[in-house]
């Protein structure tokens, strides 16, 4: 198999950590691009392709999230991340679980979360990544995984108490879907 088929077929969980991250289509198609573009450039195959391009597009994300987050400080009125409406890769059954999981309101709960607490979130909960795969995304160690864990669930926690609705849609969000059992590699 070749890298752009390994990618192509990994291209859609990418998009997912991307979008569940990021909260924009345009920057997480952003993010799988230069993921892409990495994954290209490296001069070694990794052992295990689906652990480096995830890694790879969650540092990306990160990156990209710092960089909205201080362009939004200078944003006048109340920033609402951006709702996917379709799925870009016009999947029935893709839609109806990033439609399930990717509510407006699950997006707007996890912008009470810093960067990082936010990609440990994602990757651990909706993914069902292990810490040690959630640690090398990150660039982190697996305490420090846990503790973001552990504070990520604590603010979705509060913020959920605003109100019935937004807890079902974060609920949603701690569940997972059934991505969750196809695309975890290993759970503590």
């Amino acid at each position: 198999m070749t890298r752009a088929e390994e990618f192509e077929e990994l291209r859609p969980l990418l998009f997912a950590i991307a979008y569940r991250i990021l909260g924009s289509v345009s920057e997480a198609d952003d993010a799988v691009q230069e993921t892409w573009l990495r994954y290209e450039a490296s001069p070694t195959q990794p052992t295990s392709t689906k652990a480096f391009l995830s890694a790879v597009v969650t540092r990306i994300s990160i990156d990209v999230l710092r960089s909205a987050r201080v362009r939004r400080e200078t944003y006048v009125g109340q920033w609402f991340p951006e709702p996917l409406l379709t799925d870009p890769y016009e999947d029935p059954e893709r839609s109806a679980e990033l439609a399930d999981s990717v509510s407006m309101a699950a997006l707007v709960l996890l912008e009470r979360l810093t960067p990082l607490e936010r990609a440990v979130f994602v990757l651990r909960e909706v993914f069902g990544f292990g810490f040690p795969e959630v640690a090398s995304a990150v660039g982190r160690s697996e305490a420090a995984c846990r503790q973001l864990a552990v504070r990520a669930r604590r603010h979705m926690d509060v913020g959920r108490l605003g109100s019935r609705r937004t807890a079902g849609n974060a609920r949603s969000w701690r569940r997972g879907s059934s991505m969750r059992s196809g695309m975890a590699t290993s759970t503590d």
